[in-house]
């Protein structure tokens, strides 16, 4: 008589270090410890950011955070090449130093790709700048002893309609502590995220940056600021139906988008004028030609497409005289050539 083990789904199990519950559980959110799990069960596959983010329902910028995350505290390790693999064994003074140093590390790039063992699970190389990472004890602290965080952990509290996760802590200490941004204009730049749809910690962690470095530092400075964002952000929309865009659009066409908008001062009058020759000039969509446009516009002062047509017609004109000048010189040059060939004869 022959036997079989049936063990069912424990049939098919991989391993998982004990620091991860041990240390971890209660500090790493949903993502980190979904990413986690989803590289130690792959190990053996490469993927891109994005692959995973499918996989897992995140986006890729969430995924390349949870990576952060576990590198931070060398439960994973990079190479001097930006591989990324497992951490060797490490013992309580090293778990104990590596949480005591996170904070202290402002900045580190990393990248990951995949391997064939579970010693050396990664995935596809990215690269990625970590931002500072705030213990949950000093968090605590701070709303303690701080008015400005204790008042700012609330307001973020009642905004997500629940208590804050460890990397939603973690950016509203990245606002105060790092971007330095007074209380009451961190409030106004976190309510116009809610506003916008955009409350993911990456993108207060970027636009709170992008502030400090603008010294965006004060109310009016803050309401001017964000009179412009949704200035933006709603030309974006009208402008992809104008173009007939459906996908969305990259980071420098952003970059035009918002100047031409902001900076130039442009209404879509003027922009679809700008389209309209970019398509009769080009037969196509081209931000490049169609900022060449404006730029030029700008240069001369131009804001209303009444001024554009005045020029039309001086163009024209001096087109004409140009041709005038030409078809005489013809002339011209075709009387000698008739003189001299009649005095040959």
């Amino acid at each position: 008589m022959n036997y079989k083990l049936s063990l069912g789904i424990w049939g098919n199990i991989f391993c998982i270090p004990s620091v991860i519950v041990d240390k971890y559980i209660k500090i790493a959110g949903e993502n980190d410890i979904k990413v986690l799990l989803y590289i130690l069960r792959n190990s053996n596959a490469v993927y891109e950011s994005r692959e995973i983010g499918e996989q897992l329902g995140i986006d890729s910028e969430q995924v390349e955070e949870s990576i952060g995350f576990w590198v931070k505290r060398e439960v994973l390790r990079a190479d001097e090449s930006g591989n990324l693999f497992a951490a060797e064994k490490r013992g309580e003074d090293d778990i104990r130093k590596s949480d005591n140093t996170a904070k202290n590390e402002n900045t580190d790039k990393f990248s990951f790709s995949a391997s064939k063992t579970l010693s050396e699970s990664v995935v596809r190389k990215v690269n990625l700048e970590r931002t500072p990472d705030f213990p949950p004890v000093e968090i605590a602290q701070t709303v303690r002893n701080n008015a400005d965080a204790d008042f700012l952990f609330k307001q973020c509290e009642k905004l997500y309609g629940r208590p804050l996760k460890h990397n939603e802590q973690n950016t509203v200490m990245i606002i105060l502590e790092d971007a330095c941004l007074p209380a009451e204009v961190a409030l106004i730049l976190i309510n116009y995220c809610f506003s916008a749809n955009q409350a993911r910690p990456s993108y207060m962690r970027k636009t709170a940056l992008d502030w400090s470095e603008s010294e965006i530092n004060t109310i009016e400075k803050a309401e001017e600021r964000v009179g412009q964002l949704k200035k933006f952000d709603c030309a974006v929309s009208r402008f992809k139906k104008m173009f007939e865009v459906t996908s969305s659009f990259s980071d420098q066409q952003k970059n035009m988008i918002d100047k031409w908008v902001n900076a130039y001062g442009f209404d879509d009058e003027m922009i679809e004028e700008a389209y309209q020759l970019t398509l009769n000039g080009t037969g196509k969509l081209s931000f490049p030609y169609m900022d060449k446009i404006l730029g030029d516009w700008h240069s001369k002062g131009f804001k209303k497409t009444e001024q554009i047509l005045k020029e039309k017609p001086q163009k024209k004109q001096k087109e004409r005289r140009e041709l005038s000048f030409d078809v005489n010189e013809i002339e011209k040059m075709m009387n000698e050539k008739y003189i001299y060939s009649g005095d040959d004869e």
